[in-house]
């Protein structure tokens, strides 16, 4: 390939800058060059860019100009390079038997990661007073009269105290903050009168506030006593902040060299971590330390490489745990979960799905209509959306753009907002009311709504 193909594939928007660069870099230090090595090099920093860790060889889809050889020529023409290594070996970029192409540092991170999960999901249970842990599940999550479902949210507590290391995935409403809260009561309980070392952190600043909140909403719905009550943190931070993340620093305050001083870390919004930062949490997380993921699988993808928690997850609904787990989870909850066909692997065990909405009910047109996008439904999104009524309205906006169409409910929310009589009364009405756009720019998008929405004040 030239780099006048190069040129190219950047102007049709196949390729960035950066791909071209790595491209052109990559073969100028190869033992053998080739229009083939130019070629992975490019798209394999593109896929990156794209969010993935590495590149299918076997699946690559090239447009125009830039079209694969043959696969195993390509991947001989590869190994042949000199950049370019097997697996467990240290080079630019790392060919696996699967065909697939990583950045080699990509491939030591995912390596990484698996196996300090794998570890902590396959390590020993810790001692728990079983019949304690059973009375307080049953007073945390009561079942409901002639309730036949699994409760899930009992579940989900049971394993996080059973396991050092457990993932919570559910949706809008179905009770993740709750559920963590009760855990955090139930392991204070467990740990009687010996200290519990506990962090909270999400991604981002907005994540650790909003997760700050709900547990202190949450604390205050649960019947706990005083002294579990006030040794639950309610003070969350972002992951970068815990571990001494600085730019000016190569290495983070803690890392496997000096790990985090806690026994119990729980991480929300776990869904947005990118490969590289949940390989360094893992590194600075003690071994003996309990890890407790919350997320929802279906929403807010890392924007760096790696879809961590999606992975862990899966997209099935199925859930089973084998013994001694399910012997466990028997006795303190009273039913039987042990599973008919092996989970995926000892990560998969633990797992757990929320799956009831305490926000929208069965009938909900808002339940419906988010149920039909997870499942990529289209035709069922449409659906709800033309035939509900009440909590779902569909309406073809305007010429005019968005705000046009609802200026009424804008200046009625903007004029409360104005008549509050306190800085904690306007925030309240502030969260109250929100326009969200599918895009940033465009007649619909964020950039010209938010100019109407000006306009619509001025008048």
């Amino acid at each position: 390939m030239s780099s006048h193909l190069l040129r190219t594939a950047k102007d049709e928007g196949l390729l960035r800058d950066v791909d071209c660069h790595f491209a052109r870099h990559l073969l100028q230090i190869a033992d053998e060059k080739s229009e083939s090595l130019e070629l992975a090099a490019a798209l394999v920093s593109a896929a990156l860019g794209a969010g993935h860790v590495c590149l299918n060889l076997k699946d690559a889809v090239v447009r125009g100009a830039l079209a694969p050889p043959p696969l195993q020529q390509w991947c001989d023409t590869l190994r042949s390079s000199g950049v370019v290594g097997a697996e467990g070996e240290v080079a630019p970029l790392i060919l696996d038997r699967a065909h697939r192409l990583y950045l080699g540092r990509y491939w030591w991170y995912e390596q990484e990661v698996a196996t300090a999960l794998r570890l902590r999901a396959e390590a020993e249970g810790v001692a728990i007073d079983l019949p304690l842990l059973r009375n307080s599940l049953n007073q945390l999550f009561p079942d409901e009269e002639g309730e036949t479902e699994y409760n899930w949210q009992k579940i989900a507590a049971a394993i996080a105290v059973l396991r050092r290391f457990a993932v919570i995935s559910g949706g809008p409403g179905t009770g993740k903050t709750y559920t963590v809260t009760a855990i955090l009561a139930l392991l204070l309980e467990q740990s009687g009168e010996a200290e519990l070392r506990i962090a909270l952190v999400a991604p981002t600043g907005k994540a650790a506030a909003r997760l700050s909140e709900s547990i202190r909403v949450a604390k205050e719905r649960l019947s706990l006593p005083e002294a579990v009550m006030s040794a639950i943190p309610d003070t969350a931070t972002t992951i970068h902040r815990l571990l001494g993340i600085h730019p000016d620093r190569n290495e983070p305050r803690y890392h496997h060299q000096n790990r985090l001083p806690l026994q119990l870390l729980v991480v929300d919004e776990a869904s947005m971590i990118d490969l590289p930062l949940m390989a360094r949490l893992l590194r600075a997380l003690p071994e003996q330390a309990r890890l407790l993921l919350l997320g929802d699988r279906d929403q807010l993808a890392s924007v760096e490489a790696g879809s961590i928690f999606a992975d862990i997850t899966g997209s099935s609904d199925e859930t089973g745990y084998r013994h001694p787990l399910s012997l466990q989870l028997q006795e303190v909850i009273g039913r039987d979960l042990t599973t008919t066909t092996p989970p995926r692997s000892s990560v998969t065990e633990s797992v757990v799905l929320l799956r009831k909405s305490y926000r929208f009910g069965d009938d909900s047109a808002i339940g419906r209509l988010a149920l039909a996008v997870n499942r990529g439904d289209s035709d069922g999104a449409f659906a709800a959306l033309q035939e509900a009524a009440g909590d779902v309205v569909w309406s073809e906006p305007p010429p005019q753009g968005v705000a046009r169409a609802v200026a009424t409910e804008v200046k009625d929310h903007f004029a409360a907002l104005s008549s509050a009589v306190s800085i904690e009364e306007a925030l309240a009405r502030l969260a109250a009311f929100r326009l969200l756009c599918v895009v940033r720019r465009g007649p619909f998008g964020v950039e010209e709504t938010n100019h109407q929405i000006e306009q619509l004040l001025r008048e």
